[in-house]
């Protein structure tokens, strides 16, 4: 963006001396007929300043594309500046794929849940089965103890050995059993706890394809207008200017991005930027007369809400060069229902005057070490004299530190190579 300022001045004229150039390439220092000069002159300083922005709403929501893991086809887009009520549509995707997914996550999760009936089943059916064996193996091993313990006398050594043996061999089947049976049980149990993992996988699978196609149709959520956004999507060379296209039906769009904007028109304010050197010319309350480039014959009343105390970062797309620039935000005082958001204005802020106030051009203060400076004319030499500044404008500054009628140099009589002096302006309303 950029800035103007508008300057009126009354008073002694600024008087522009320009005696005549050489053709060489350098004027020393020494020679004061060969440097254009002007002499400081009293007069009023109009600091109003000049400035160009856009208009922008105050509410605004973007609509992004679903997160589904993969880049979705758009079929349904809304073009910029259609107005769009709460509810409706405004932009949809393709729901092949993600309809894809929900059907065989069903398709797993019913898969899952049968192998879960299935397992519960074959478990209840072998626990029977165990709970037969064990109390069979139990009663062995209860009937062995009763024969163990016969009178030696009524059965003889060898039937007691005997006795003693089937009731160690009785007690080892039980304990390998009984381990066999923990065992099996741990694995059931594990695969049952697979299963059901499975199927919450499943289910929350199916769940996330459902709420994905769900979120497939994305709609205003209030009434306003809709901007679609630049697609950025596929391109890897960016180069400061580039202008690129919007996003269209047809487009295949990443997740997470955001495609378009609803803005509402009820409110709209205007965003404009100024260099670091006029800034302090601005503050909120201000009064501005607005000019909407698409509506050329009709003018609009602002005022200046806030200047924002951060230099403005726009990134790589919005670079505004090496001058630093703050954002400033004005409020208009009352809203055409013509007006739309992105809508360049121009907008000329009505700042302080500054009367009786020594004025010269702006291209004769330069810089020495960080400070400004004048070079004065004494005895056929410049000298650099450190002035105040207290005010600029586009073409004039308002000085504080030399008399009225000083002459000095409009070019840096100190620099090694001279080029053609610029036209020089006259305050409006000066005498000739």
């Amino acid at each position: 963006m950029t800035t103007r300022y508008a300057v009126s001045a009354a008073g002694t004229v600024v008087v522009l001396t320009t005696l005549g150039i050489v053709a060489a390439d350098r004027w020393p220092a020494s020679l004061d007929a060969d440097m254009p000069t002007a002499r400081v002159t009293r007069g009023t300083l109009a600091l109003d300043v000049q400035i160009s922005g856009v208009l922008r709403a105050k509410r605004s929501v973007p609509m992004t594309t679903p997160r589904a893991g993969v880049s979705l086809p758009l079929v349904v887009l809304a073009g910029t500046g259609a107005t769009v009520k709460q509810g409706d549509i405004v932009m949809e995707f393709d729901p092949a794929e993600q309809a894809h997914a929900l059907e065989q996550s069903r398709s797993e999760l019913e898969e899952a849940e049968q192998e879960i009936v299935k397992l519960q089943a074959d478990a209840d059916v072998r626990q029977a089965e165990d709970d037969v064996e064990l109390l069979t193996a139990r009663f062995d091993v209860r009937r062995a103890e009763l024969q163990a313990v016969a009178d030696l006398n009524l059965i003889g050594v060898n039937e007691a050995k005997r006795r003693a043996l089937t009731l160690e061999e009785a007690q080892r089947r039980l304990e390998e059993l009984e381990g066999a049976l923990s065992s099996r049980d741990a694995i059931n149990r594990a695969s049952l706890a697979v299963l059901e993992e499975r199927r919450t996988q499943a289910r929350l699978a199916s769940r996330q394809a459902q709420q994905i196609i769900d979120n497939l149709v994305v709609r205003a959520p209030f009434d306003g207008v809709v901007v679609v956004r630049e697609n950025r999507d596929g391109v890897t060379l960016f180069f400061s200017g580039m202008t690129l296209p919007e996003y269209r039906v047809g487009d295949m769009v990443r997740p997470g991005r955001v495609v378009a904007e609803i803005v509402e028109v009820g409110q709209l304010q205007i965003v404009a930027k100024v260099d670091e050197l006029e800034s302090p010319n601005l503050k909120a309350g201000q009064t501005a007369v607005v000019r909407v480039d698409g509506l050329p014959d009709h003018t609009l009343a602002a005022t200046v809400e806030a200047v924002a105390g951060m230099v403005s970062r726009d990134g790589f797309f919005n670079a505004s060069g090496p001058v630093r620039e703050f954002d400033v935000f004005l409020q208009l005082d009352t809203l055409d229902p013509r007006l739309r958001p992105g809508m360049s204005v121009q907008v000329t802020v009505a700042g302080r005057s500054l009367s009786d106030a020594l004025l010269l051009p702006r291209h004769a203060i330069f810089e020495t070490e960080g400070e400004p400076v004048v070079y004065v004319s004494e005895d056929g030499v410049f000298a650099a004299q450190p002035v105040t500044v207290v005010g600029r404008s586009e073409d004039f500054v308002a000085i504080e530190g030399v008399a009225e009628g000083t002459e000095v140099a409009l070019l840096d009589p100190t620099a090694r190579d001279r080029a053609d002096p610029p036209n020089q302006p006259t305050p409006a309303g000066a005498a000739q």
